[in-house]
């Protein structure tokens, strides 16, 4: 385990909720050991920030919660829906509450960062955006299979861009840094979940991706590809991206 992920785990046993004793170890399960979208916000937060914003750690605890809180409720989606292939057997019910306590979890640790008011704005439009896929994905009355690529850019693409985001809003990052930290995170989100869809078990995936021509889903990989390279290009221009550029390998 990294510093980062030690950081990020020590701010995450201070905002998941402690008078939720007995949904602790859903709440434990549905957190990734690596803190992926966590480290994503604190690199971007590193590479662009002058003077380090001390609540970075903890802004990156609030987007490891967010990501929870999405998976859980994918889970629960692709379980209910019949269509979709699946191995989950979590209690609907206990699930659902669960990630009601993450997505709580991920606004008291972005309140606890002292960051501006933009970290909660970022956090309910990609909210909304992942909800809007996920119904377009699993509810009853779809009738017709989801793009991939559009399903990708608004689940694991849109968090990857508010984990990114977060982390440039509190390096205090000019407006086109951001942008392109945006396009960055989106760009590398996508792409962790094209790798995560190869995984013979789904119970990694943040949702099950309809089935498509291989060659359709390379080419919109090969597109992500290509935007995580020209945002690395536009914020060379302004430090240091090695340790980005280590996450896109």
């Amino acid at each position: 385990m990294t510093d980062t992920t030690v950081d990020i785990e020590r701010e995450l046993d201070r905002v998941l909720p402690a008078e939720a004793t007995e949904l602790l170890p859903d709440l434990r399960e549905s957190l990734d050991a690596d803190h992926w979208y966590g480290e994503l916000t604190l690199r971007v937060h590193d590479t662009l920030a002058n003077t380090s914003h001390d609540g970075a750690p903890t802004a990156a605890a609030g987007v490891e919660c967010l990501r929870a809180h999405v998976r859980l409720r994918g889970r629960v989606l692709v379980q209910l829906h019949d269509d979709v292939a699946h191995s989950f057997t979590a209690d609907p019910t206990r699930a659902l509450l669960a990630s009601d306590h993450l997505y709580a979890a991920a606004y008291d640790a972005l309140s606890r960062s002292d960051g501006p008011i933009t970290l909660f704005d970022t956090v309910t439009s990609v909210s909304q955006r992942i909800t809007s896929a996920f119904g377009a994905r699993y509810t009853d009355d779809s009738r017709t299979v989801a793009d991939p690529g559009s399903l990708v850019d608004d689940t694991t693409g849109a968090l990857g861009e508010a984990a990114a985001t977060v982390g440039a809003v509190l390096a205090d990052a000019t407006t086109a840094q951001r942008e392109a930290a945006g396009v960055l995170g989106r760009g590398l989100g996508a792409l962790e979940a094209i790798r995560r869809a190869s995984d013979s078990e789904p119970g990694d995936r943040h949702v099950v991706l309809p089935d498509v021509d291989e060659s359709r889903l390379d080419s919109y990989a090969d597109d992500r590809r290509a935007d995580v390279e020209r945002a690395l290009a536009d914020l060379e221009s302004t430090g240091d991206v090695r340790a980005l550029r280590a996450l896109a390998e």
